[in-house]
C-alpha cells in the first residue's frame, strides 16, 4: 500500500536500528566491564543471588583471618606448654637424684637451688605467656589477688586479730573502699605496717634496710624483688620497687588516695601505729613485717568490690568464628585455658630434703607433667579443628566464587559475537532506513505525475 502520510517501512526500519544499537551497547558495556550484570535492569534475580554469594565469599575471609588467629593463639600456648614441660622434667630428674642417700648437705642444698630456679621458671612462663593480650597459661579462678585473702574475708570490721609477723601480705583491699583506718599494736617487738600497689610501689612503712626488713633478709630493692615481691602474695609479675611516695609518718597523696600516717613510733616509746585512708582508687596489699607478734585491727565505712580487671587471669575461653553465620555455639571453636603456674599444677612449696620430701616431689611432678601432656593434647586437637575449618572456608569461597563467576562474569566470546551480529543488523538497518525514506519522495512525485496528466 503506498501512503503519504504514513511511512510503516521506515518505522519499521527505526525501531529495529534501535534495538540493535541498544544489544550493541549492551554488548559493548559487558565487554567493558568483564560483568554481565552492570545494573539491576540486566538480571535483577541474578544480582540478588550474585550479592548475597558475595557476601559470604568476605564473610568466610574474615572467618579465615580470624582461624588464622586462633591457630596462632594455639600455637603460642602450646610453645609455653613444652616449656614448662621441659621444666617438670628437669625437676623430676633432680628429685630423683635428691633420693641418692651418697649425697651430703651441700649437695642437696644445690640440686634444691636448680630445683627452685625450675619451679621459677614454671611460673614465669605462665605469666609472662601473652597472646593477643590474653594469657593462655593463666587460670579462670574467680577474681583474686594472689594467695591473699579479701580484707572482709580476713577481718571483721572494727574487731582486732592477732597474728605472728615476718613477711606477711595479711589482706589485700579492694579499690571502692572507703574510711580505711588500721590500728596495729607491736606489743614491743617493734613490728610495722607496710602499704603497697600490686606493681611494687611502697606508699607507707618504713625503708628498705631498717630492722624490721633487716631481720628478714632484705637490705636493697633486689631482696625485696626476690624475697617480697611475689605474685602468689598478689603482686604483678612485672613488680618492681619503688619509693618515690613513700609515707614515713605524715600525709601524703598518691593516686587520687590521702594517705596519713603515725609512722613507725617505737622511738617515741609507742607500741602503736595508724594508717587512715579516705578512698582506695586501686587494689592495695597490707602487709606487717617484724619477727614478733602484733594485734592488728581494720575498720572501714565501705568496703569496694573487687573486679575481674583486679585478676590476671579473668578473660575466659577464647572462641574463634568457624562460620560466616555465626548463630549457635556450634559456629564457634571453643579454646580453653591451660593452667600452669606451680599453683595450678600442685608444685608450689615442693623440697628435695628430706628423701621423704624428694619422694612426695616426684609424684606431684609425674602428676603435673600428665597435667600438661594433657593441655598439650587438647590444644593439638584444637589447632586440627582449626585447620579443618580453614579448608572448609577455603572451599566455600572457591565454590561461591565459581557460583558469582557463572552469573556475573562477562561469556566473552559470546559476547564478541553478540557485538558483531549487533553492528552488522545494525548497519542494514541504517540503510534499510535509508532506503525507506526515499519512498515518500517517490509516491510524490508519482502523484505530480497524475496531475500533470490531469491537467
Amino acid at each position: 500500500m503506498l501512503s503519504v502520510h504514513h511511512n510503516l517501512k521506515q518505522s519499521f526500519a527505526q525501531r529495529q536500528v534501535q534495538s540493535h544499537a541498544l544489544q550493541r551497547d549492551t554488548s559493548s558495556e559487558r565487554l567493558a566491564s568483564a560483568q554481565r550484570i552492570n545494573s539491576a535492569a540486566d538480571d535483577s534475580a541474578g544480582l540478588q543471588i550474585s550479592n548475597r554469594l558475595s557476601t559470604r565469599i568476605s564473610s568466610a575471609g574474615q572467618v579465615q583471618r580470624n582461624l588464622a588467629d586462633g591457630l596462632s593463639y594455639c600455637q603460642i600456648a602450646e610453645g609455653a606448654l613444652q616449656e614448662v614441660s621441659t621444666a617438670i622434667q628437669r625437676m623430676r630428674v633432680l628429685a630423683v637424684y635428691a633420693q641418692n642417700g651418697a649425697l651430703s648437705q651441700a649437695d642437696r642444698r644445690n640440686l634444691q637451688q636448680e630445683f627452685s630456679a625450675m619451679a621459677a621458671e614454671i611460673n614465669s612462663v605462665a605469666y609472662k605467656t601473652k597472646a593477643f593480650g590474653k594469657h593462655p597459661l593463666l587460670g579462670d579462678q574467680p577474681a583474686s589477688v594472689g594467695d591473699v585473702a579479701a580484707l572482709d574475708q580476713l577481718f571483721s570490721n572494727g574487731q582486732s586479730i592477732g597474728m605472728p609477723s615476718g613477711l606477711r601480705s595479711i589482706t589485700y583491699v579492694p579499690s571502692g573502699t572507703t574510711g580505711l583506718v588500721i590500728d596495729l599494736n607491736d606489743n614491743g617487738a617493734n613490728d610495722d605496717i607496710q602499704i603497697f600497689t600490686r606493681n611494687g610501689k611502697h606508699l607507707a612503712g618504713t625503708v628498705l634496710g631498717s630492722q624490721t626488713w633487716a631481720s628478714n633478709g632484705i637490705n636493697n630493692a633486689t631482696d625485696l624483688k626476690n624475697i617480697f615481691l611475689k605474685v602468689a602474695d598478689g603482686y604483678l609479675m612485672s613488680a618492681s620497687y619503688d619509693d618515690t611516695d613513700l609515707n614515713l609518718g605524715t600525709t601524703t597523696n598518691y593516686n587520687g588516695m590521702n594517705i596519713q600516717f603515725t609512722g613507725d613510733q617505737k622511738a617515741g616509746g609507742s607500741n602503736l601505729e595508724q594508717l587512715q585512708i579516705d578512698k582506695i582508687t586501686e587494689p592495695l596489699i597490707i602487709a606487717v613485717t617484724g619477727t614478733g607478734a602484733f594485734n592488728i585491727t581494720l575498720s572501714w565505712a565501705s568496703l569496694g568490690t573487687q573486679s575481674n580487671a583486679d585478676n590476671l587471669s579473668y578473660e575466659g575461653p577464647v572462641r574463634i568464628t568457624a562460620n560466616p553465620t555465626s548463630q549457635t555455639d556450634d559456629d564457634f571453636i571453643q579454646i580453653d585455658k591451660a593452667p600452669s603456674t606451680l599453683t595450678d599444677l600442685a608444685l608450689a612449696d615442693l623440697a628435695l630434703d628430706p628423701i621423704e620430701k624428694a619422694i612426695e616431689a616426684m609424684n606431684a611432678l609425674s602428676n603435673a607433667m600428665s597435667q600438661v601432656d594433657n593441655y598439650r593434647t587438647d590444644l593439638g586437637a584444637k589447632m586440627a579443628q582449626l585447620q579443618s575449618s580453614g579448608r572448609q572456608m577455603s572451599d566455600l569461597i572457591q565454590t561461591h566464587s565459581q557460583a558469582v563467576a557463572q552469573i556475573r562474569d562477562t561469556d566473552f566470546a559470546k559476547e564478541t559475537g553478540a557485538s558483531v551480529n549487533s553492528q552488522i543488523m545494525m548497519d542494514a538497518a541504517t540503510a534499510m532506513l535509508a532506503q525507506a525514506g526515499k519512498m515518500n519522495g517517490s509516491q510524490v512525485e508519482i502523484l505530480l505525475k497524475q496531475l500533470q496528466s490531469a491537467t
